[in-house]
């Protein structure tokens, strides 16, 4: 069995500048006789797929249609999260049946209980929450499901190749303070050009620290003064890397990462 979590605008530059056109290349995964899942899709996205699998012969399940959401609840936080779960189970429901096996509902509630996704709205302190959301669609859904705060701190940084305007207006209204820093990625925007992409009505929350660390010290102190203040992380999963690593003491691996990986 295989599946397409979303479609998204993300990686233009190697999947096609449409939905239509990275939803072909995602959909290229599909096999005769295979079941294709399917999450909640674009339009557009959808009927790509379908052609694509009815092409070759690739059974299609829509949630929505064909399966639903999960009966137990989910560890994750956000309501993206329980449609990955309603797909995470249908998908292991599929290769099960297949298989001739049974996908137990007790295994379902302890995987649920037990999910972590670190990084993906991941708490690391009481005044700091970590979510490596990197594009629009990610921004859009981070937004959606942050938590109530009385004074919000956003440190950011984006890669080049992404829609940091979209990004930027979707994410920075919600906030009281803006950090933006620089991730350790050879991509990474400078922080005077990401500025200058600010929409003008938050730029006076703006502030410029380079240094990840730097950035999410001067964060916590913006919101120290308020009880329950809160700093989010957010943009660039190499800032997010970097800053759990830094935080949680945990050893960073010596070869740098990028996006895409280099041919080494």
């Amino acid at each position: 069995a295989c599946a397409i979590t979303s479609i998204a605008l993300d990686h233009q530059d190697m999947l096609g500048q449409t939905l239509g056109e990275i939803a072909y290349e995602k959909a290229c995964i599909a096999r005769p006789g295979v079941p294709l899942f399917v999450g909640a899709l674009p339009a557009v996205a959808l009927s790509e797929i379908l052609r694509v699998a009815e092409s070759c012969g690739a059974p299609v399940r829509r949630l929505g249609v064909d399966f639903g959401p999960p009966a137990f609840p989910v560890s994750l936080a956000g309501h993206h999260q329980t449609s990955n779960a309603a797909l995470a189970v249908a998908l292991a429901g599929g290769v099960a049946s297949r298989r001739g096996c049974r996908l137990a509902p007790e295994a379902v509630r302890e995987g649920f209980a037990r999910t972590r996704s670190p990084g993906r709205m991941e708490p690391l302190a009481e005044d700091v929450l970590l979510d490596c959301a990197h594009n629009a669609e990610g921004a859009e859904k981070l937004v959606s499901a942050l938590p109530q705060a009385p004074c919000r701190a956003l440190v950011v940084s984006i890669v080049q190749g992404k829609d940091a305007v979209a990004m930027l207006a979707t994410l920075c209204p919600h906030f009281d303070h803006i950090v933006i820093t620089r991730s350790p990625s050879e991509r990474s925007c400078v922080p005077e050009a990401l500025a200058a992409l600010v929409p003008h009505d938050d730029k006076a929350k703006l502030e410029l620290v380079p240094e990840p660390h730097q950035a999410v010290t001067r964060a916590r102190s913006l919101v120290a003064g308020s009880p329950h203040g809160l700093v989010v992380i957010a943009g660039s999963i190499f800032l997010i890397g970097a800053v759990r690593a830094h935080l949680l003491h945990e050893p960073v691996d010596p070869i740098p990462g990028s996006d895409p990986m280099p041919h080494l």
